[in-house]
């Protein structure tokens, strides 16, 4: 191929003006006019790839060859730890489906049961995936199981997904009115939608979804912790779509649907692209935290699983140092683990990962300008699928494509071992994956099952599906020879067909939470509280921003003995107006005593908050006569002039209403505190405004540091510097940065390392604790050491939100009532634990439990 071609293709590529179809496409041409290799050499194996290592450790340098055998120990999953990981995610499944909940979500979608092939009517459908929109008008069919269906996809433009809410529904408004505007004739009537929102949703009803989280890199200001439906429906009224949303359904639960629509054998819809998931059907009656639904316990409903989030608590998975990259420069640090070492999201940026950090220590591309390997999510999942589908002798297409997309010239040793690592990091995503599938089969008891799988990494990745399979049979110890009892199959389109289908279940099946909604509406006050030093009260609160706060009270902190309130559930859920609660608590400042009531006006409930001030009243007032404690009025004369000259307090009681409103327990399903691993440091942070203002200093010096040398870190290819926080358990704390340029940071010390509560932690005992033994290490604050020191890096303006919480604003609020106390000023007793998380808080004995995530 000549250089000016060569060089027009690697400028083409870098605008983004090429994608990798029409790399490959070239390549093809190439091969045709140089001749391509017939036979193929290197054969892409199903399990490990031990014997392909061997082959290609026999050719390299021996310090290259010593440090693929230290890669293959990280990525190289054997039978035994498939089938641990696997039975710790069917625990995880089961704990997910309980009040208390785990680590997997396992939402409910109130889509019930499985189609019957004679559903039919006209559906608009807008899908919203992880990197494009495709709006549908799917008709289903009188012939039953038919399905026509019209489809446009529009790709997300850049930005969109470090966006705010507003932009991101005009965005799918637009979409939504472009095709209607080509491929539908006008309507007077409304048309049915179904929504495909493929995020972690907490859904009241089929109707509605609250974002629990965003995933796949997205960061949406002003969505989590919102219903989606109104935001999309506003967006979609302002220009006129002739829609009404009748369902919102996750991609993963289409799947499911569409899949069975076909074929009655298929049990699990699960998803394999920029994100992984699954969804299944489980009885009502095995599914505790909906029992207060009172559903026919053998009803099915549709699962979420959401098992991306797998292991969050960090117990099974084998991660590496890249996976801890991939998460710590990824835009949710601590969530998601199992979906970032798994999905086609990430797999292209473990691979860059690696090759840098082999050209960091010598070993790749000596000599050569890496720069475009620097940069973040310059391999995809489609890189390691063209790289993977050469199988010549001399590589040439691996050669092309380093050239093309990296601007990296390898020899052929370099070109066998990006093949090698592209082939060890796919393995492990695939056989990874495939525990997801093995376990939800045992949890249901399945000994044969379809599996309906959509996305692009599964369907377009050579080899996925058969490592996957291989996997299963070592976990599920089918016999030898034996053909696969769980079986994967290209999906049918879920997030259109799939979701046309739960919209016309949703429309023409009567719902089987009306009856029970019925029941629900009747939740009401009663006027006898029993029992009240067992209960709790819990606040969430979650400003626009995203950052959740939980605070736990005492029940005599709140409620006396005049007022409770009784629910099926146990539990009865309050929206508190924060603005209105704010301005009430601000009117306590400096006052005698408060307290904070639940009651009721009318049928109208109320947080009352009763203030009791007092003032010393001039003595030339008059005060009027004493009464005896039989209500005798005394007349002693000689002191009559001393009790009117001398000064006298005088209460005054204020009581402020504050109207709430109840919410039913599915729409706070999701809102549950996370676990947290025990602190290996916990510390009373500084004056909250000072930290703010020093870190807010050091992120803007870390980000023009940043800019002045280029941008990305050699070592791990991020955009930018992270501010790094430090604490031991002898009071001290530093806040730093450092980039190429600089190295600067502030350091507190004599601060407090408040005891912990037995009853938060999770060690048996306090003297086990992480902290503990990191008490008896090192107590020098001017130590540059690590003993002693547990350290996290934060992104600073995550870390300014997290600064900012204890402000009393219409957007946030600090729960900090006391009995009979109000302190002079409002503000947050704050306790940084650290450890694996990030950001976490654990109370002290004493204080209200407060959790920042």
């Amino acid at each position: 191929m000549g250089t000016d071609l060569i060089r027009g293709l690697k400028a083409l590529f870098r605008s983004k003006k090429m994608r990798y179809k029409e790399l490959k496409t070239a390549m093809l041409e190439r091969n045709q006019n140089a001749g391509s290799p017939g036979a193929a050499s290197m054969a892409s194996s199903v399990g490990p790839p031990k014997a392909l290592g061997e082959k290609i450790l026999a050719d390299i340098p021996a310090e290259l060859s010593t440090e693929l055998k230290r890669l293959e120990e990280m990525f190289i999953v054997d039978r035994q730890k498939l089938k641990l990981i696997t039975q710790h995610l069917v625990e995880e499944l089961e704990k997910g489906l309980t009040d208390d909940g785990g680590d997997i979500p396992m939402n409910v979608t109130w889509s019930f049961g499985y189609p019957t092939g004679h559903e039919t009517g006209s559906y608009i459908t807008i899908d919203m995936g992880g990197t494009n929109v495709r709006v549908c008008n799917v008709v289903l069919t009188d012939c039953k199981g038919g399905v026509e269906l019209i489809q446009e996809k529009f790709v997300m433009p850049e930005g969109l997904k470090k966006s705010n809410a507003e932009t991101l529904w005009d965005f799918l408004a637009d979409c939504t009115a472009k095709f209607l505007d080509e491929h539908k004739p006008s309507t007077k009537e409304d048309l049915p939608l179904s929504f495909t929102f493929s995020f972690p949703l907490t859904q009241p009803n089929i109707r509605s979804g609250i974002l629990q989280r965003w995933t796949k890199d997205f960061d949406v200001d002003g969505v989590e912790g919102e219903d989606v439906v109104p935001q999309l429906e506003k967006a979609l009224k302002k220009r006129n779509v002739p829609v009404k949303i009748v369902a919102v359904v996750n991609d993963t639960t289409g799947t499911l649907i569409a899949s069975a629509y076909k074929d009655s054998n298929m049990k699990i819809g699960s998803i394999f692209s920029t994100g992984v998931n699954a969804a299944y059907m489980e009885v009502c009656g095995a599914i505790p935290k909906i029992r207060h639904r009172r559903l026919p316990p053998d009803l099915e409903v549709a699962i979420n699983t959401e098992y991306g989030a797998f292991d969050n608590s960090r117990k099974v998975l084998p991660r590496t140092p890249f996976d801890c990259v991939i998460d710590e420069e990824s835009s949710r640090p601590g969530q998601q683990l199992y979906e970032k070492m798994v999905a086609g999201l990430y797999i292209g940026e473990i691979l860059r990962l690696v090759l840098l950090d082999l050209h960091r220590h010598n070993h790749m591309f000596k000599g050569q300008d890496v720069s475009c390997l620097r940069q973040k999510n310059s391999i995809d999942s489609l890189f390691l699928s063209t790289v993977e589908e050469d199988k010549s002798d001399a590589l040439h297409d691996i050669a092309f494509i380093l050239n093309s997309a990296l601007n990296i010239k390898a020899i052929d040793y370099e070109l066998k071992v990006t093949r090698y690592l592209t082939e060890l990091i796919a393995t492990r995503s695939a056989r990874l994956y495939s525990c997801g599938i093995a376990a939800l089969t045992k949890k249901k008891g399945l000994e044969t099952c379809d599996v309906g799988v959509d996305g692009s990494v599964f369907n377009k990745y050579d080899h996925f599906r058969n490592r996957a399979a291989q996997a299963l049979k070592e976990i599920l110890e089918w016999p030898e020879g034996s053909s696969d009892r769980i079986s994967l199959y290209s999906a049918e389109d879920g997030s259109g067909v799939g979701a046309a289908l739960i919209a016309a279940l949703a429309i023409h099946r009567s719902d089987p939470l009306n009856q029970a909604n019925e029941v629900d509406d009747k939740m009401r006050f009663r006027s006898q509280l029993t029992n009240v030093g067992t209960f709790a009260i819990h606040f969430t609160i979650i400003p626009d921003q995203g950052t959740q706060v939980w605070a736990v009270l005492p029940a005599e902190a709140i409620f006396d003995e005049s007022y409770v309130l009784e629910a099926a559930a146990g539990a009865v859920n309050l929206e508190v107006p924060i603005a209105a609660l704010s301005r009430a608590l601000r009117s306590a400042i400096g006052d005698k005593s408060a307290q904070l009531r639940l009651t009721r006006k009318g049928n109208v409930p109320l947080l009352a908050l009763t203030v009791v001030s007092s003032s010393l009243v001039p003595g030339n007032i008059p005060v009027g006569p004493e009464v005896d404690e039989f209500g005798a009025v005394e007349h002693d004369q000689s002191q009559s002039a001393t009790r009117a000259s001398a000064p006298r307090e005088r209460e005054t009681v204020i009581t402020q209403e504050i109207p709430v409103k109840v919410l039913h327990q599915s729409a706070v399903e999701g809102l549950h505190e996370p676990r947290c691993r025990d602190p290996d440091v916990h510390i009373i942070l500084p004056n909250l405004a000072q930290l703010k203002a020093i870190s807010d200093r050091f992120t803007k010096l870390a980000t023009s540091s940043s800019k002045s040398n280029g941008g990305a870190s050699l070592a791990s290819g991020t955009t930018g510097p992270k501010l790094e926080l430090s604490a031991n358990m002898h009071g001290s704390l530093k806040i730093g940065i450092a980039t190429d340029s600089l190295r600067i940071s502030s350091v507190w010390t004599g601060l407090t390392n408040p005891p912990l509560d037995p009853r938060q932690m999770q060690g048996t005992e306090l003297d086990q604790l992480p902290s503990e033994r990191m008490r008896q290490l090192g107590n020098s604050a001017d130590d540059d050491g690590e003993v002693g020191w547990a350290k996290v890096r934060i992104d600073g303006k995550d870390w300014g939100r997290v600064l900012s919480v204890g402000r009393l604003s219409p957007k946030v609020v600090a729960c900090n009532l006391l009995a009979y106390d109000i302190s002079n000023e409002y503000m947050i007793c704050s306790v940084l634990a650290f450890g694996r998380k990030p950001l976490l808080a654990h109370p002290s004995a004493e204080d209200a439990a407060i959790s920042i995530g």
